[in-house]
């Protein structure tokens, strides 16, 4: 009896395991190759999708997964106006879609003054200006970056510094070795290295 029970055990765990395979199989499958895509959108409830999919609000700020692509959305909310755009998902960057709906009655305006939607405003007019910048400033290097090494990885952001709006270029790597590596590669492309702010960061502290 003890023997048969337990042939049924082993039984199950190797059903159970390979039920286990397929199912990681199956996500990994569906999942490669996608990117993290954030939405951030004013007001922060109104109803965003990207391609006909719902974009969730149930975790702010709202994230998904999608493949590197051209991407159409449509974010609306009652009192607001609705808006459709597209949006194209990059393979070595950081993609942040920006939304700000216009408020169409009084009490639409109303919700704009309160303190959670004040700042979600700010952040998106924030991030919107410094998209605008590094455009125009870092108009000499665009062709080569975001720039991926398998030992090191070079972008370019605003710099820390809250007093001001001077660029920066971001290198991170596991190792200060990494990033003399990233620093020779741009004096070998012709980059005038001095005049930018240089911000070095391991994969971990970048979120990669």
């Amino acid at each position: 009896m003890e023997k048969s029970l337990s042939k049924q055990f082993r039984f199950i765990m190797i059903i159970v395991g390979i039920v286990l395979f397929v199912i990681l199989l199956y996500v990994s499958i569906i999942y490669s190759g996608r990117k993290e895509v954030t939405v951030l959108v004013s007001p922060t409830d109104a109803a965003v999708t990207l391609n006909g999919t719902t974009v969730s609000s149930e975790n702010l700020p709202r994230t998904t997964q999608l493949k590197p692509g051209e991407y159409t959305y449509t974010a609306e909310r009652s009192g607001f106006e609705t808006i459709t755009g597209t949006y194209t998902v990059v393979e070595d960057d950081i993609n942040t879609v920006l939304i700000t709906l216009s408020p169409q009655t009084d009490s639409a305006r109303q919700l704009l003054t309160s303190e959670t939607e004040t700042g979600a405003l700010e952040e998106i007019t924030g991030l919107r200006q410094a998209q605008v910048t590094l455009s125009d400033n870092f108009a000499a290097i665009e062709d080569l970056i975001p720039y991926t090494d398998r030992r090191f990885r070079i972008d370019a952001g605003l710099s820390k510094n809250d007093d001001n709006d001077d660029l920066a270029i971001y290198i991170t790597g596991e190792s200060p070795e990494y990033y003399e590596n990233a620093l020779r590669w741009l004096v070998e492309n012709d980059v005038d290295t001095p005049q930018y702010e240089y911000i070095f960061r391991t994969y971990e502290e970048a979120g990669l």
